[in-house]
């Protein structure tokens, strides 16, 4: 599958699990790679996609955005880590 179509995909998974959510797209890199980022109050969680696979970083615990935290290949484990970083405690 394409990035673009993952990230639409992941886009609506998101916004479907978490109510009060705001998820919005960045630009893609010729249909290589894209961006997701997720708000909830003040937690940002920011996806970079790739047909390999999802990038995670919680921007709550980032200084100098260098790449992706965590690393994984399937959309249900992401969906499933996006939720633990928007529920943890401040």
């Amino acid at each position: 599958m394409k990035a673009e179509a993952m990230a639409a995909t992941l886009r609506d998974a998101v916004a479907a699990a978490f109510a009060g959510v705001t998820v919005t797209a960045e630009k893609t890199i010729a249909g290589k790679c894209c961006w997701l980022d997720i708000e909830k109050g003040k937690k940002h969680v920011v996806v970079e996609i790739r047909e390999a696979g999802y990038g995670v970083s919680d921007l709550d615990n980032v200084v100098g955005f260098e790449g992706p935290e965590e690393v994984y290949e399937h959309p249900e484990d992401v969906l499933k880590r996006i939720g633990e970083i928007l529920t943890k405690a401040a």
